[in-house]
């Protein structure tokens, strides 16, 4: 029923024989309600339900009907809670192990004005199918931090995926007026990494024009066309934001 939904996502590859992928995101209380009644429990999950570290549960149900994906946005998040979180995980997540170093340097980007909340940006997490995910959430409200702050704390930090991204991204930002929201990692056991920057969208929530007119890519720029046209004709709907990945 869409009054469990959240909200609803669909990935566009650049790939010609790839087809589109759709994922359904339901709320936290039908969310919480799923992985209650689900047999196989996640210790992810489960560490931080232990400690109070869960602010909103989101289950991701994809075209595989699978049920079993989950991200966790974190809640609590004191520099004695995430010390004791990323004890845990540099115990018991070997990927994050390897990691460590670079996942807790873009965690100390800023994102509050709270004392002691040092890694307050990490701010959605799930560690599932050997993937762990990351995402750091952009405090780009008012009398906050600016879109150029992150981009350069992005370009600062010598990742060459998001050196690349962020250069898009600031020529969409001036197109279509939106601000940056967060950046995730997914981070790989058996595969490469998947490097994402997401926008919120302009006042404009149907216009997609700030990605038709940077986007170069044939492909990705007539998959985006078609999906803005979809979106023209269901006007429920509305375009709240949107990523890029490599």
């Amino acid at each position: 029923s869409t009054d469990k939904v959240d909200y609803f996502g669909i990935n566009i590859s650049s790939e010609q024989k790839s087809d589109y992928k759709f994922k359904i995101y339901y709320q936290d209380e039908y969310s919480r309600f799923l992985y209650k009644n689900s047999k196989n429990k996640n210790p992810l999950l489960e560490f931080l339900f232990k400690n109070d570290m869960i602010s909103f549960l989101t289950v991701l149900h994809n075209e595989n009907n699978d049920f079993n994906l989950y991200d966790a946005r974190v809640g609590n998040r004191t520099n004695e809670n995430m010390e004791k979180f990323f004890e845990y995980m540099d115990k018991n997540i070997k990927i994050f192990n390897k990691n460590k170093n670079e996942i807790l340097k873009i965690s100390k980007m800023k994102s509050t004005s709270k004392e002691n909340h040092d890694y307050y940006s990490l701010y959605f997490m799930a560690y599932v199918n050997n993937i762990l995910k990351c995402h750091w959430f952009n405090n780009t409200r008012k009398k906050h931090e600016s879109n150029e702050y992150y981009l350069d704390f992005l370009n600062n930090l010598k990742i060459k995926e998001f050196c690349i991204l962020s250069k898009v991204i600031k020529k969409i930002i001036s197109v279509n007026k939106g601000r940056l929201l967060m950046e995730g990692i997914d981070y790989s056991e058996n595969g490469p990494e998947k490097h994402k920057i997401y926008i919120r969208n302009s006042k404009n929530k149907r216009k997609l024009d700030g990605i038709l007119r940077v986007i170069s890519n044939p492909i990705l720029k007539e998959k985006i066309k078609k999906i803005s046209d979809w979106n023209n004709m269901h006007k429920n709907l509305y375009c709240d934001g949107f990523a890029l990945c490599i």
